[in-house]
């Protein structure tokens, strides 16, 4: 349990948090209340993993990563000004549409595993993760259906709002 709060100290209502972990961990989003104010019940599924509190608070582009396991109870976290990764994909140089995108953080030997960030923008073949902290290792699986998935182990640094290189997926049956 906590509270968001803004960097000038007022807190968020409607940030988003989540925690995040294990790659097959099922996640659930709830947002703050009044007083930036949350609860999120979570189940830790290894012992050696470890796990991420993800905040992300769209309205204002603000975003924050928290270690579960040297958070105090209850947790205040500040938002800090956060970045938006770009993605976009192709296969023979038209769009890909159906893409699922896997982000990964570098905490220490592990990766933490952020599934189902990422936003369709109104583009084909675009896709968009908001929020995120600037500075961070982050990783990336860029995957589709009837196409062959790429990793990206390590994601160059990116500043706010930057596309990263236009993502080729070859089909699957070549």
């Amino acid at each position: 349990s906590g509270r968001v709060l803004k960097p000038n100290g007022e807190p968020v209502i409607g940030a988003l948090v989540r925690v995040a972990g294990a790659k097959d961990q099922q996640t659930t989003e709830l947002q703050t209340g009044e007083g930036g104010k949350f609860e999120v019940e979570w189940t830790r599924t290894f012992a050696t993993q470890p796990y991420m509190l993800v905040v992300r608070d769209f309205a204002d582009n603000l975003g924050a990563m928290e270690d579960l396991d040297a958070a105090d109870d209850p947790m205040e976290i500040k938002l800090e000004p956060a970045l938006d990764l770009v993605v976009r994909t192709e296969s023979r140089h038209a769009p890909v549409t159906n893409v699922d995108l896997l982000l990964s953080c570098r905490v220490g030997n592990s990766s933490v595993w952020m599934p189902g960030l990422s936003l369709k923008t109104n583009k084909p073949g675009q896709y968009e993760i908001p929020g995120l902290v600037p500075g961070k290792p982050y990783g990336l699986v860029v995957s589709a259906p009837g196409f062959g998935g790429r990793t990206f182990y390590q994601l160059p640094p990116t500043p706010a709002g930057q596309e990263l290189d236009t993502v080729e997926l070859e089909p699957a049956d070549q």
